[in-house]
Formats: structure tokens, C-alpha cells, sequence
């Protein structure tokens, strides 16, 4: 006989926040799970690599993870995908989210001297095993969170990303939020790209690239997909980057410097501009 699963709210918020979960010897208080990952980041006993600048020179001053520390943080790492792997499908939206940002901050304490990879700076000692168990908790997640687990699954992507330590495997695209695929993070509705139309995401190849399918003899036009998303992101981003040219060359005039010629400057050499003919998007870089 299964155990009873049980989830205790508290309806006196609006919307109802659950506070504690409860199934067989698993048991989990919601506030102090949140408690303990909020302090992680200023736990007394976290590690720290300090630069210290003398003369033309500097060196590094290593502070080592004590003992208290590393078993506070994977005490919540444990309680985080406790709550993943047995409470998290039964749960409400609004305390989903919160742990799901719970994972967030996670993340955040475990940024440590731990760059066994970084041959200049001291690490701690335990550094290598860290890594490769923190790897280890970001891959139980993520096949939680995916159902990677079962065969007939097809999962895509991951949606908790690691910042891996142990290998770089890949590089650095800045914080994700955990939940989301990494096209997520920029491609859904309301990022730049989706001010496009729809249809102008999508066109014809040109007249006289028409194809013949198989034995039917029926005629097709291939279709080309265009990234509006990522363009219109890049787009978005070239634009910024010319305010703040346009910015300079203003001091620049009041110095008595040329400004128009760092504006053309950069409209030359860097600007990204997206026109369409015929339909069809054109790349001027």
C-alpha cells in the first residue's frame, strides 16, 4: 500500500502558499527549506578567494569551506530534489515557481574557490569532489524534471542548468532561470523577434527552385524558416549599443572632438540593420 501523500496550505494568503509536505519519511517545512538556501550565500563558514593588490603585483588569499558549511549545502541540495522528485508534480503553481527560484539562489552559494580548472588561483581541498557531486545533483534534477529517466521519454534540452565545474563542456551564456529550456530564456512570446509578423518569419526560395515529390509528380516549394527570434535579438541589442555611441559622440562634440565621425564609425564597421524585399529578410552586417 502506498504512503498518503499530503500538502498542507495555508489559505490565508491569496493565492494559497503550501508550507509543509509530508509522504511517508519524506518531510519537508516549507519555510525552513527556505530559510536555510536564502543564508547559504552568507553562511560564516563559505568559502572565499580574495585578491590582494601590492606594488605592481597581487596574490590570493584563500578562505576554505569548512566542514559546517558543505553539509549545510547539500543538506539543501537533498531537500531541494527531495521536493522535485516526490512533491513537485502535486503542487500548485505559485509554490513551484518559489522553488523553482529557490534553485536560483542555490546556485548562487555554490559560485566557491572550486575552479580546479583555473591553475593560478588556489581551490580548496575538496574542490574536485564538490564539483563532481554538485554535477551529479544538477543531473538528478534534470532527469526529474524531464523524465529522462524513462526510455520512452523524448526530452529536448535540460531546464536546470549547471554551470558545470568539473569540465567545460560548454561555454558561458550568463544565468539561467531554472524551469526553462534555454531557448525559452529568449525566444517566447514578447522577445524582440515576436514584434515580427508571423508570416514574415517564413518564405519561399526564390522562382525556378521548385522541386517535384517522388513518384506523384506533385510540385513544392521549398520554405526557409528564418530565426526572427535571435535576428530581431541581436537587432535589439545593435541598437542599444548605438545609443551609447551616440552618447559619447555628444561628449566627444562638447570636447571639440569629431562625434559624427565615431557615430559613422560604428555604423560602418559594426551596425546591423534588417530590411525586406520581396518579403524575404535581408542581413546588412
Amino acid at each position: 500500500m502506498e504512503s498518503p501523500l499530503i500538502v498542507v496550505e495555508d489559505w490565508a494568503m491569496e493565492p494559497p502558499v503550501t508550507m509543509r509536505y509530508i509522504n511517508a519519511d519524506h518531510d519537508l517545512d516549507f519555510l525552513l527549506v527556505y530559510k536555510a538556501v536564502r543564508t547559504l550565500p552568507s553562511h560564516p563558514g563559505r568559502g572565499a578567494l580574495s585578491i590582494i593588490y601590492e606594488g605592481v603585483g597581487h596574490k590570493y588569499a584563500l578562505k576554505p569551506c569548512t566542514d559546517d558549511f558543505l553539509e549545510h549545502f547539500f543538506s539543501c541540495a537533498g531537500n531541494l530534489a527531495d521536493y522535485l522528485a516526490v512533491f513537485y508534480p502535486h503542487d500548485n503553481a505559485i509554490t513551484q515557481a518559489v522553488w523553482l527560484r529557490l534553485l536560483d539562489n542555490f546556485q548562487i552559494a555554490a559560485k566557491l574557490p572550486h575552479n580546479i580548472l583555473q591553475t593560478q588561483a588556489p581551490v580548496c581541498s575538496h574542490a574536485g569532489d564538490f564539483s563532481k557531486a554538485y554535477d551529479e545533483v544538477f543531473r538528478f534534477i534534470n532527469n526529474i524534471l524531464t523524465n529522462s529517466h524513462d526510455p520512452t521519454s523524448c526530452r529536448t534540452q535540460n531546464v536546470a542548468h549547471s554551470f558545470n565545474m568539473v569540465t567545460p563542456r560548454r561555454p558561458y551564456l550568463g544565468a539561467f532561470k531554472f524551469g526553462m529550456k534555454p531557448w525559452q530564456q529568449f525566444l517566447l512570446n514578447g522577445s524582440p523577434g515576436f514584434c515580427v509578423e508571423g508570416q514574415s518569419r517564413r518564405y519561399d526560395i526564390e522562382e525556378g527552385m521548385e522541386f517535384y515529390a517522388g513518384e506523384s509528380g506533385e510540385k513544392k516549394v521549398k520554405q526557409v524558416v528564418v530565426p526572427m527570434g535571435a535576428l530581431g535579438i541581436v537587432q535589439k541589442h545593435t541598437e542599444r549599443m548605438r545609443g551609447f555611441v551616440k552618447e559619447m559622440a555628444v561628449v566627444k562634440e562638447q570636447e571639440g572632438d569629431n562625434g559624427q565621425a565615431m557615430v559613422a564609425r560604428f555604423d560602418k564597421n559594426v551596425s546591423f540593420i534588417m530590411t525586406y524585399s520581396s518579403q524575404v529578410p535581408i542581413l546588412w552586417i
